[in-house]
């Protein structure tokens, strides 16, 4: 999503470093944030929706940021590529 520290993106939320990472880190089982908490985060990040982040589904997703997601999921950094894009394109 473009924010590369948990502590960048808690703050966007409005929530601890802390928190945010429980929130991240509990599994299936954890103390998820509130409905309304999910809904505030789709109309702050255009393009994320309901159906990804509670079901992964991506059909309603931008396609770019289908890629990110993605990307993330398979442990991949989709930055790295933009970043080598750039070092090169600067030689």
């Amino acid at each position: 999503m473009g924010y590369p520290k948990a502590p960048e993106f808690a703050a966007l939320l409005g929530v601890g470093r802390t928190r945010y990472l429980n929130w991240e880190n509990e599994g299936p089982s954890g103390n998820y944030p509130a409905e309304e908490a999910m809904a505030y985060l789709c109309d702050l990040l255009p393009g994320l929706t309901m159906d990804y982040i509670y079901r992964g589904v991506l059909d309603a997703v931008p396609t770019r940021l289908g890629i990110r997601l993605t990307a993330r999921e398979q442990g991949l950094d989709p930055d790295a590529a933009r970043a080598s894009g750039a070092v090169a394109a600067a030689r």
